[in-house]
């Protein structure tokens, strides 16, 4: 006994398509979803100077624009910040995953403010801010990239 299914290639080439709209949509979600992060750890960032928080980007894959943000210091402290920034950017471009988004922090001493919690910083402030605000938006970040898949 067979069955002789027609129009196959048709179901196929629409499942394509679906998959690849929600792809895009997901993408898209993920890319918000690092904003809304990035936003939030720039919020609670200890800041000095204003380099750290300034140095936080979200990317998307080898495409990325990263806009340079504006360091301060003197000359050489800003021209050390922004090869730190367009050295992050270039790699975490190279390395983003390809359906979502990349959230860091360039500056060379990120890690370094970022784990040390024993240091004291000033109210609001705090170590662990990156995964602070991660874990803070978990189920934003899932209905974000859910929103947007089925956008598409």
């Amino acid at each position: 006994m067979s069955i002789r299914v027609k129009g196959i290639e048709k179901v196929v080439k629409g499942l394509e398509r679906l998959t690849t709209r929600y792809k895009k949509g997901s993408k898209r979600g993920a890319i918000r979803a690092g904003l809304l992060v990035l936003g939030d750890a720039q919020a609670i960032v200890p800041v000095d100077e204003g380099n750290l928080k300034a140095s936080g980007f979200v990317s998307w894959g080898p495409t990325t624009k990263v806009p340079r943000p504006e360091f301060k210091g003197d000359t050489s402290t800003v021209w050390k910040h922004r090869r730190d920034f367009n050295k992050a950017t270039d790699e975490a471009a190279r390395n983003s995953p390809k359906w979502g988004a990349l959230v860091s922090f360039a500056a060379r001493y990120a890690i370094y403010v970022h784990e040390n919690v024993a240091a004291r910083h000033k109210a609001g402030k705090v170590a662990k801010f990156l995964e602070k605000s991660f874990n803070f938006n978990r189920k934003k970040i899932l209905s974000i990239v859910a929103e947007e898949a089925r956008r598409s």
